[in-house]
């Protein structure tokens, strides 16, 4: 008797656990590393809907990071300096890669000195 409820208790472990779950959250993490006066702003969706701005400007040679907690998307704009190039990469597996190359840990572009666009940023679908 006690094995049989032991069983039954297991198989509704998962049925229940399916109601609750809830979609993964993960850090979407940009980086850019350049001379001179570059510049990385970004307009993105929390996971409320409201839009958030986020911006990395050069200082020094060394990386600099934006970060944001469970963006649902938006897009990014970037201004290299005059005169040096501006490298930027994505980390994060639940965003597509907006960038010029794909890695194993994300993606990249370099963009050259003087050089300016935007790109966008998605999150993927969890059902694919």
């Amino acid at each position: 008797m006690k094995s049989w409820m032991m069983a039954a208790a297991i198989v509704m472990l998962p049925s229940a656990a399916l109601g609750q779950w809830e979609p993964t959250s993960e850090v979407l993490v940009l980086q850019a590393r350049g001379e001179g006066p570059w510049v990385v702003r970004c307009q993105l969706q929390d996971r409320k809907g409201e839009t958030v701005t986020r911006e990395i400007v050069g200082r020094g040679r060394g990386w600099q990071r934006l970060t944001m907690l469970d963006a649902r998307g938006g897009s990014c704009s970037y201004q290299a300096a005059p005169d040096k190039p501006l490298e930027i990469t994505k980390r994060g597996g639940l965003y597509g890669c907006p960038l010029a190359t794909k890695t194993r840990k994300g993606c990249e572009q370099t963009i050259p000195a003087g050089g300016s666009g935007q790109f966008e940023v998605t999150r993927r679908d969890l059902a694919q």
